[in-house]
């Protein structure tokens, strides 16, 4: 706690810099660590590769054709990223590292606005110490940035509103929230809107007295939101804008690319991969109904609380569930997590069930390697077994990355780290103890990405981007068969001028049925699962 002490007594300016620079330091090395992965990742960068390659950046595009699932703020990001960096890994995860930052230092500057210095270091360190933020801003998936935009303009709208009517926060909490709408679609209306509403139904008064400038701040938001969809329009591209349409009411009516969950999906990963503030932010909702009606007498908690439970509700309705859906609750579990930390006063329950899950992390990170070893040394007598009936995950399994005491670092550091902190559990310092966690994941992550999270990579798709590698710069058309990947698109970097020979791509469980359906196709590589055909035009 000396750290943080030291910290307090930086001032804000160079505070700031110090975190906004830790981030930077903390997340940019790991950022190229292993390959994209399948499909969000090397999607969303294969559509920024395109936009190099064609010099199309009005249109997103996969494999040279229109693309309708997301517009394009994210991938102008990664564009611009990979024009810095080259096309490749580093770049994609980028513009999530800066947004990392950008987010830490937006953190503290609220929490010393709202309670006090500590407050806000401690708020914005729950963003690295906390498992699934972290890993975020290590990825080169669009939710980051969404989630920044959404959040910092629900915050400036509530400054305006209940602190001081400037039109630069209005302009600013627009601007944003159509930049949101600019980088994953209309679903950052609805929960602008939602959570609005909510707040609204709490303080009506405060809200109706700004009624004009809000309609304002709306007719900004979807201008801004909007430009994208008009310039498509202008270009005749309106078709394009349909399909957009149709595909966001698709995610919310049907189980879209085999990610229909049941309903207690989220809160499930919420709880387990927001440790360690997940069990202190449950414990804060709990403490809600013995405050009672007081406690929504204050407009920020009640605007967090909506945020939090209309973005979890809203996603949990959703027949679509991915894990990242609910990313935008990340603000409020740590926000209510820091909130019940520093309160005199915790329920018992809390830190023995914070430390119990804390064990099970170390549990499975201790298991991971354990189980590695054990695969790749006795994969004859599993596959005799019949313990794994998937085909393909057999074949998967037939890598053979080299598993060594590194991948047990993760295990030893949270180990220690959770071993400090029941020592600080016993001496009655609370606070220290969860602090202590914080730092467990904070440097877990960074060991897990270094050690063995690129061999599981190795071992789920490291063959088939490899051989997709080795095709670069050839004139040769690479497609899938049976299955969906964007690996072939980014990896062999497909160019948009006409190929002379065809590859087709395939799991090896399929091999024998694409040979009698195909019996001029050649195999001309197998490795791990797939398989690659060869035919001429």
């Amino acid at each position: 706690m000396k750290l943080l002490e030291s910290l307090e007594k930086l001032s804000l300016p160079k505070l700031c810099l110090a975190l906004f620079m830790f981030a930077l330091v903390w997340l940019i090395p790991n950022l190229g660590l292993v390959h994209l992965f399948d499909w969000d990742e090397i999607n969303f960068a294969e559509c920024a590769r395109e936009m190099l390659v064609s010099g199309d950046y009005l249109t997103v595009q996969i494999d040279f054709k229109p693309f309708w699932e997301k517009p394009p703020f994210f991938i102008w990001l990664q564009a611009l990223s990979m024009k810095l960096f080259g096309v490749n890994e580093f770049a994609a995860r980028f513009p999530n590292a800066i947004a990392g930052a950008i987010s830490m230092v937006l953190l503290f500057l609220l929490g010393n606005h709202l309670h006090h210095k500590k407050f806000g270091i401690l708020w914005s360190f729950s963003f690295l110490g906390c498992l699934l933020p972290q890993f975020y801003f290590h990825s080169g998936i669009i939710d980051p940035w969404f989630n920044f935009f959404i959040f910092t303009s629900l915050v400036t709208l509530y400054f305006f509103v209940f602190e001081k009517a400037s039109w630069s926060l209005l302009l600013a909490s627009a601007f944003s929230g159509g930049l949101a709408i600019l980088t994953k679609g209309p679903a950052a209306l609805i929960v602008l809107g939602g959570t609005s509403f909510v707040l609204a139904l709490f303080f009506p008064r405060q809200i109706f007295q700004k009624w004009l400038y809000l309609f304002g701040w709306l007719f900004l938001v979807l201008l801004v939101g909007g430009a994208w969809f008009f310039w498509l329009y202008l270009d005749g591209k309106s078709a394009v804008i349909q399909e957009f349409i149709h595909y966001q009411i698709r995610l919310f009516q049907t189980g879209e690319a085999g990610h229909a969950q049941p309903w207690y999906y989220h809160p499930v990963v919420l709880l387990i991969g927001c440790f360690p503030l997940s069990i202190p932010f449950l414990a804060n909702q709990m403490s809600i109904f013995k405050t009672g009606k007081e406690w929504f007498k204050q407009p920020f908690q009640v605007l967090m609380f909506a945020f939090f439970w209309f973005s979890l509700i809203l996603f949990s309705l959703a027949t679509t569930k991915i894990v990242h859906y609910s990313s935008l609750c990340y603000y409020s579990i740590t926000y209510f997590g820091i909130t019940y930390l520093l309160q005199e006063k915790q329920s018992k329950w809390v830190a023995p069930i914070n430390l119990t899950l804390g064990l099970v992390w170390a549990l499975i990170l201790f298991a991971i390697p354990i189980a590695g070893s054990y695969i790749q040394s006795h994969y004859q007598q599993i596959v005799s077994s019949g313990i794994i009936r998937d085909a393909f995950a057999l074949e998967n399994l037939k890598a053979e990355p080299v598993w060594d005491w590194l991948d047990y670092l993760p295990f030893i550091w949270l180990s220690i780290a959770l071993g400090v902190s029941v020592f600080l559990y016993l001496k009655n310092k609370l606070l220290s103890s969860f602090v202590t966690q914080m730092l467990g994941i904070t440097l877990a992550l960074p060991l897990i990405l270094g050690t063995f999270l690129a061999k599981i990579e190795a071992i789920t798709q490291g063959a088939v981007i490899e051989f997709y590698q080795s095709k670069q710069n050839q004139n040769i058309e690479i497609r899938t068969m049976a299955y969906k990947s964007y690996a072939p698109y980014f990896y062999a970097q497909k160019g948009n001028l006409p190929k002379t020979d065809t590859l087709w791509m395939a799991k090896s469980t399929a091999k024998q049925e694409l040979q009698q359906a195909h019996s001029h196709w050649k195999v001309v590589w197998e490795k791990n699962g797939f398989v690659a055909f060869q035919t001429k035009h």
